[in-house]
């Protein structure tokens, strides 16, 4: 059995997970709560409930990132954790003159 049948076992429809969003390049840190919607063999599709945005999530991916959790305590955690170590991006725009 393969790491990604055991996690396709953990996930059903209706489950409510949470989403550590962590985008540092765009300065995004959030964490989404989400309800599946749709579970298949090697992608699952989950809901936000507050903006009913649609999240595609592939086994694989989740592995890897480890950045899906079904406790938002967990989530929060690891958010705030990269939040912290998170590096300053300017905001200025440069133009060259000609």
């Amino acid at each position: 059995m393969t790491e990604e049948n055991i996690f396709h076992d953990r996930i059903y429809r209706g489950l409510t997970v949470y989403f550590a969003r962590i985008m540092p390049t765009q300065n995004i840190y959030e964490v989404k709560d989400l309800y599946v919607r749709t579970v298949a063999e090697d992608y699952f599709v989950a809901t936000d409930k507050k903006d009913k945005h649609a999240f595609l999530f592939m086994y694989k991916d989740i592995e890897k990132d480890n950045n899906i959790f079904y406790d938002r305590k967990d989530a929060v955690k690891k958010v705030k954790e990269a939040e912290k170590n998170r590096k300053e991006i300017s905001e200025e725009i440069y133009y060259e003159e000609y």
